[in-house]
């Protein structure tokens, strides 16, 4: 059964909607295995039993649906914070992912192996339609937005950087390789999407792993090499995407130069969001204790002089963070963050002495959908929601079977 998951990670980034309807099929598999009894001897078996841990650590990753879904109450549209929780139903399946990934017993090593060849093949597709100028389809065969792409990618990347600096002893040099080309083809995707924030933080993610890696083996030259190769990559970084930056540049000075004048500086990507950021955090400071519920949109902010749907029809604030606020307020921001502090204290903290590696990944996981969300949409598009499912559950079936050995 643990072919499926490998299976699953090889499709992962190469036929449509493959990671939402993994994450689906997984989650009735978990059903099923709670129906029939034998299965769900074998499923629990692998983990030593239902534990109270496993609870609370599905209740976090339920309540972001289950958050939105209570918000309609005070939403001033109730139909759109149910459309919203809709967005974000595949939280509420996470227990039965987790029975499903754990009745697969599944290899997390195998399952990296094909999200690594998955990064290559896309990888090389990018490369390809970038130098002979092809259609420029983001992935084989089918195209997708090039910013939920990047959030999948650089959460992929992350997770295979960290595999790729574990001890030698502790897996095969074709094993490192391979993970090695995994991350090389997503440095790849990422160009060609030309995201800037994802970008960057792949190349935070990178840096940081690196230097975490190899701390103990520095010395005062290796370091000097270490920070001179660092500003060269930086350097070759800011050239390659100059035009990138420079427009994010332009796009900065004449949001604030035409504000309230010329609605077309609001059309750029950094125009569009500095609005969106003007206008969530006026809604929030005006509803800070329960914010204005997960029906809240941008365009209906026009008591903030907001431009109506038809002008500025987004329909999230492109932050995370901000997202956070404006719909739930306080509350929601010290739900979510309790929430956060318990996967980081039973996948990251406690797991660390006795195997860092998962403990690194969690760290990862969490870290790569906090820098995309920074400045875009974190939790918000289907495939970004069930590729965190799939992954947290996975890392979390694989710390509880660990346990058992």
């Amino acid at each position: 059964m643990h072919a499926l998951v490998t299976l699953y990670f090889f499709l992962f980034l190469t036929v449509r909607h493959a990671i939402e309807l993994g994450a689906l099929f997984f989650a009735a598999l978990g059903l099923v295995s709670i129906i029939i009894p034998a299965m769900r001897v074998r499923a629990l078996s692998s983990i030593g039993g239902w534990q109270q841990r496993d609870s609370w650590m599905a209740l976090s990753l339920m309540s972001v649906f289950l958050f939105k879904l209570v918000s309609s109450i005070w939403s001033s549209s109730s139909a759109l914070a149910l459309n919203n929780a809709v967005w974000h139903v595949h939280f509420l399946v996470w227990p039965m992912v987790f029975l499903g990934l754990i009745y697969c017993k599944p290899r997390l090593h195998d399952a990296l192996l094909a999200l690594s060849i998955s990064l290559c093949a896309t990888g090389a597709w990018a490369v390809l339609t970038f130098f002979v100028k092809l259609e420029s389809y983001y992935t084989l065969v089918y195209k997708i937005n090039s910013g939920v792409l990047a959030e999948l990618v650089l959460v992929c990347g992350s997770l295979l950087m960290v595999a790729v600096v574990q001890p030698k002893h502790s897996q095969a040099r074709w094993r490192t390789a391979l993970y090695a080309a995994g991350a090389v083809g997503a440095v790849a995707i990422l160009y060609s999407t030309q995201r800037r924030t994802e970008w960057i933080g792949f190349f935070v993610v990178a840096v940081s792993v690196l230097s975490w890696h190899y701390r103990q083996s520095l010395t005062l030259f290796r370091g000097v090499l270490a920070a001179l190769s660092l500003i060269c990559a930086i350097a070759v970084f800011f050239y390659l995407r100059q035009d990138r930056f420079m427009l994010a540049y332009h796009e900065f000075t004449i949001y604030f130069d035409a504000l309230g004048t010329d609605r077309n500086a609001l059309n750029t990507s950094v125009g569009a969001r500095l609005e969106m950021y003007r206008l969530g955090l006026a809604a929030f400071f005006d509803n800070p204790v329960l914010g204005m519920g997960a029906g809240v949109r941008p365009y209906l902010l026009q008591a903030y002089g907001g431009l109506n749907e038809a002008q500025f029809g987004h329909r999230h604030f492109h932050s995370e963070f901000l997202q956070v606020l404006v719909e739930g307020g306080i509350v929601w921001a010290l739900l979510l963050s309790t929430a956060i502090f318990y996967w980081f204290k039973h996948a990251v903290y406690l797991v660390w002495g006795f195997h860092p590696q998962l403990s690194l990944m969690a760290f990862y996981l969490s870290a790569s959908y906090m820098l995309a969300g920074s400045i875009s949409a974190g939790l918000i598009y289907g495939a970004a929601n069930g590729a965190l499912v799939i992954f947290s559950a996975l890392i979390w079936a694989s710390l509880r079977q660990d346990e058992q050995h």
